[in-house]
C-alpha cells in the first residue's frame, strides 16, 4: 500500500493488517468466490479463498471477510 495513503501522522510507522473486508458489484446474483494471497513481510497467507455472498445492509453489494492477524492477531 502506498504510504500516500496515510497522513503525515502515520509518516514511517508499520502497517498490520488483521481483518481483510472485499465489496465487490457483481454481474450474477449469486454466491462467487475468490482466492487471495497475502504476503506481509517475513510470511505469506494464502491463497485464501473468500465466499462472497450479495448483502442488502450494503445495497446488495457481494460482500466477504476473513480474519488474517494470524496468531497474537
Amino acid at each position: 500500500m502506498s504510504p500516500s495513503l496515510f497522513p503525515l501522522l502515520d509518516e514511517g510507522k508499520i502497517l498490520k493488517v488483521n481483518r481483510v473486508w472485499l465489496l465487490a458489484r457483481c454481474t450474477d446474483e449469486g454466491d462467487y468466490s475468490i482466492d487471495i494471497s497475502i504476503q506481509p513481510a517475513g510470511r505469506a497467507i494464502g491463497p485464501l479463498t473468500l465466499a462472497l455472498a450479495p448483502l442488502n445492509q450494503y445495497g446488495g453489494l457481494h460482500f466477504a471477510e476473513s480474519d488474517v492477524g494470524g496468531p497474537g492477531g
